[in-house]
């Protein structure tokens, strides 16, 4: 029993609350998030809920139902903490169970340097159990997939709220305001953000003026396939001409793939560099996450490619390879998740000769999954750290892809330390290294 309880939270975080007045609940309350702001020293009105609603913050947390005869409507049991500057005007929302999950939004009122926010959002679909643990979720990386339609939408905020404007490679626009920045990509169209705003910015701004829906936290009831045990495997490396061909998998579960979202593991091509390895820290350290990561250097690969001699087979023989490792790691994962092949029997049969048994799923978009993203970074960070070894041995840089920086720095390996070297560092069957050699 809370009996004229009063919780404040500091101003930088959710904002300024207090219960009070003799509310009734099992424990500390799981999170208030509905309810209203009125004017100085008045109490707030909730609007009346059912009792779906009122089971999803009490049962959960140990409550008896019997508690939910008692009114919580009543007019002083919730209300702004302590005096405000000036009288403001009423904030008011009386949600429902469906209208929260859809995504109904935060009101605010700055005043005086105090923002006072209306968390309309269940705690109980988040998981958290305290006001504090939802401030405590601030994350600086998301990305999202968005409409064509959302792309001018989005551009019409970001240009009202005064971001400044600036290209990007493979990007409709990218914007920055402050730290803040804000890059929505051609394919997907996908939305990155990026920044120690990124939460409020995702909250406040692009849930409900831009996607119209609640989407950060509530990826258990948009996606709740992705919480459930299974593997994750993506690779590194296919696409560049120097260095090696990474493939990695990740095992998650309910618990472990809800910690790697918070800690803001996405697909790793969304990530800057420097992040990539903090990431694959956290992955590697994580409780419940199991990983496997197969690093077939240019060497060997060069020789697997002339026993496989396409590059489809030589990709679904490190998958399989990976998984085998994992279900070595969790012989009960049900379940293995990867990147769409263009022929999809070609990682069945991969799979068939290693004698494993899951049931296969083979996606466009994989990396939307948490474990497919958990495993594209740590195969990303596999293969930047083999680059950065080969690069102090070689004493040369070695670009990423195959483009014409690529084509230069081949050129100088080539013209340094000879044709019989560059098998060592480079995938021969690349078109780039005839135009390297000039087909010496």
């Amino acid at each position: 029993l809370w009996e004229d309880s009063v919780v404040f939270v500091e101003k930088n975080a959710c904002g300024f609350l207090q219960i009070a007045d003799a509310v009734v609940v099992a424990e500390a309350f799981p999170c208030f998030e509905e309810g209203g702001f009125v004017g100085s020293g008045e109490g707030g009105e909730v609007g009346e809920l059912g009792e779906e609603e009122l089971e999803a913050f009490v049962l959960p947390h140990g409550g008896d139902g019997g508690l939910l005869k008692h009114d919580l409507g009543d007019h002083d049991g919730v209300g702004v903490g302590g005096a405000a500057p000036r009288v403001i005007e009423s904030v008011f929302a009386e949600p429902t169970l469906e209208g929260v999950l859809k995504g109904a939004f935060v009101a605010e009122r700055v005043l005086g340097g105090w923002r006072l926010q209306v968390w309309e959002r269940l705690a109980i679909a988040r998981g958290r159990s305290n006001v504090d643990s939802v401030c405590e979720m601030a994350r600086t990386t998301y990305t999202v997939e968005i409409s064509e339609e959302g792309v001018e939408v989005l551009r019409g905020v970001l240009e009202r709220d005064g971001f400044e404007f600036s290209e990007k490679p493979y990007a409709h626009y990218s914007a920055k305001k402050g730290k803040l920045n804000v890059t929505v990509y051609e394919k997907g169209p996908k939305v990155l953000v990026q920044g120690k705003e990124t939460e409020d910015f995702v909250q406040f701004t692009l849930e409900p003026e831009v996607l119209g829906e609640a989407r950060l936290g509530y990826e258990e009831l948009h996606n709740p396939e992705m919480f459930e045990p299974h593997f994750g495997i993506d690779e590194s490396g296919k696409g560049d001409f120097f260095g090696p061909l990474v493939i990695a998998g990740a095992y998650v579960d309910q618990n472990s793939a809800r910690a790697l979202l918070d800690a803001g593991v996405m697909d790793s091509k969304k990530i800057a560099a420097g992040r990539i390895t903090k990431l694959a820290e956290v992955i590697r350290s994580l409780p419940g996450v199991a990983h496997a990561v197969v690093s077939i250097g240019p060497e060997r690969y060069n020789e697997l490619y002339r026993s496989f001699r396409n590059l489809n087979e030589l990709l679904a023989w490190g998958h399989a390879k990976v998984i085998s490792e994992l279900v070595g790691k969790v012989p009960a994962c049900p379940r293995a998740l990867s990147d769409q092949f263009a022929n999809p029997r070609v990682l069945e049969r991969a799979l068939a000769k290693q004698e494993i048994d899951l049931v296969l799923q083979q996606r466009t978009k994989g990396e939307s999954d948490v474990a497919v993203a958990a495993a594209s970074i740590l195969a990303r960070d596999r293969f930047v750290r083999w680059l950065q070894d080969a690069e102090k041995e070689w004493d040369m840089k070695f670009p990423l892809g195959a483009g014409e920086q690529v084509l230069q720095a081949g050129r100088s390996f080539f013209d340094a330390k000879g044709a019989e070297k560059l098998h060592l560092v480079s995938k021969e069957h690349f078109k780039t290294t005839d135009k390297v050699t000039g087909n010496k």
